[in-house]
Parts: C-alpha cells; sequence; structure tokens
C-alpha cells in the first residue's frame, strides 16, 4: 500500500476510491498483474421528489450542487448579483420540498469592491466580510457600479467556488479571490470560511495562490477539511490552518480524464479519478 494510501486512510480519515470508467471493464479485457485495491460498496436508490418554488419552475432559478444532510437539502443559487448557499427541510413523508421558506446561509455579492488600502490579506478578508453582507450591487455596501469604475483604481471580486455541510450542521466554503481593474481581474488566492449550525462564522482563512478546481471540497467528521488543487489534495484542521498537502499524481493514469473529492454523511471523504472511456 502507497504511502498516500496509509496517510489518507491513516491521518486523514479519508477513503481513496478510483473510478475507472472503461469501455474495456465491459468487454472484459484486463491488464496484466494488477488487482484492484477493495474499497467500500455502496447502491444507492433515488427517489423522485416534488419541488415547489415561486421563483422557478419547480426549482429555484439558479439551483445547483444540493446535498442531504440531517433532514435538510442545501444547494447553491447563481443570481443577476449575488451566489447563496440556501437550505430547505426535507418533508418527513419525503414527498414535496417547499423551497418557497428556505433560508439563506451564505450569500456572496459578485460586485467590485475598491481597494482601499494595500491588498493585504487582512484587507482582503475584510473586504470579503463585506461583500457577504452587501444587500445589492446598485447601493454603496454592494459593490461600485460599472458607470463609476475608475481605470487608475484596483478592485476586488469573489466567486463561490464550492460548499460541504458536515454531520453537525456546519457549512464550509471556498471562495476565489480575485484583483485588478474593473473589467479584468486574475485570481490571488482563495479563501476559506466556516459557518456553525447557530450562524456564526467560526473562521475566514485566506490561502494566497490556492486555485482549487471544480467540485473540490470536502468535510471529515472531525472538522478537518480537504480542499482539491491542481498540485493535490490540501488539508486544513479543525481550527482553519492549513495542515499539509497530499500529492495525487501516482493516481492519474495515461487515459486521465478528470477528478474529483466528494464526500458521505458519515464523514468519510472520496478522491476520485475517472479515466476515458475508450481505455484498454
Amino acid at each position: 500500500m502507497t504511502e498516500l494510501i496509509k496517510y489518507i486512510k491513516g491521518k486523514r480519515n479519508l477513503i481513496l476510491a478510483a473510478c475507472l470508467f472503461m469501455m474495456c471493464v465491459l468487454s472484459g479485457c484486463s491488464r496484466e498483474n494488477q488487482k484492484p485495491e477493495p474499497i467500500p460498496a455502496y447502491i444507492y436508490v433515488p427517489k423522485q421528489l416534488t419541488a415547489v418554488s415561486t421563483e422557478g419552475n419547480g426549482l429555484p432559478d439558479g439551483f445547483g450542487k444540493p446535498a442531504v444532510e440531517s433532514g435538510q437539502i442545501y444547494y447553491m443559487r447563481q443570481k443577476n448579483d449575488s451566489q447563496t448557499v440556501e437550505k430547505a427541510v426535507l418533508p418527513e413523508d419525503g414527498s414535496t420540498v417547499d423551497f418557497n421558506g428556505a433560508e439563506i446561509l451564505f450569500s456572496l455579492s459578485t460586485s467590485a469592491f475598491e481597494q482601499e488600502e494595500d491588498g493585504s490579506e487582512s484587507e482582503i478578508l475584510t473586504v470579503l466580510a463585506r461583500a457577504t453582507e452587501a444587500k445589492s450591487m446598485s447601493g454603496s455596501q454592494g459593490g461600485d457600479k460599472s458607470a463609476n469604475a475608475d481605470p487608475k483604481k484596483t478592485y476586488f471580486r469573489f466567486s463561490l467556488r464550492h460548499y460541504a455541510v458536515d454531520q453537525e450542521q456546519n457549512v464550509y466554503f471556498i471562495v476565489d479571490c480575485s484583483m485588478g481593474n474593473y473589467y479584468t481581474a486574475e485570481s490571488v488566492g482563495s479563501a476559506l470560511c466556516k459557518r456553525t449550525a447557530e450562524g456564526e462564522w467560526a473562521y475566514r482563512r485566506f490561502f494566497p495562490g490556492l486555485e482549487p478546481m471544480n467540485d473540490s471540497l470536502a468535510v471529515d467528521g472531525n472538522g478537518g477539511v480537504y480542499i482539491l488543487t491542481a498540485d493535490g489534495i490540501l488539508a486544513v484542521n479543525s481550527d482553519g490552518d492549513e495542515a499539509g498537502m497530499t500529492g495525487t499524481e501516482e493516481y492519474k493514469g495515461a487515459s486521465y480524464s478528470s477528478e474529483r473529492l466528494v464526500g458521505d454523511s458519515r464523514g468519510n471523504v472520496y478522491y476520485i479519478v475517472f479515466e476515458a472511456f475508450d481505455s484498454c
């Protein structure tokens, strides 16, 4: 067993699930001297739910990335001037989900915010706090209007990349932070934020240069957070501090297609590698 698997299973409660979607598996071809590692097997039986919302055709407008935890359905929404993470109650009979009474857990303005100091980590987190409190892009609290943009000034912009929910209903957010002029900005890093079940902010941490991939955030049952990047999996402890990086290159074969990081309701975290269908 490789050192990575030992590290993931022994120290981080992370389970490696290498998913190879290949036509050769169906046709019966195999590779010599290769025995697959045993992994847990699950069967998921989907159940269709009826959704009610006044803002969309059943589902709310901009609905995406749903997750279920402790009788609640969590989801992201993309709006004209903001991104949100919301939750709605799953009925005990499992029939109809009423999104009209959903609670907004996190709201992020996608407007531009003017740099006022030196662009330091402290200022980035301060402006991010403003962006999560902004009501509208048209007001002063919600960022600067395009008509008022100054080409000589530097602006901040933020984008919610992903979120995750743990067993205690704490919610984690990974936010891309960019700086530049009003119309063109480059990423300078990412912020990891934790919101408790009571609605308090446990921490906001900025990681310079961190660029998470899609489907890149997962949490375990002990407050640990895992972020998938092009360089590997960044582990963050329960205080929001970096706990180490684990490389993933050795799991990407010649037919590597993509990868993702997911978690389940038991606190397990899975690193998944997808390979091309036509590999054999």
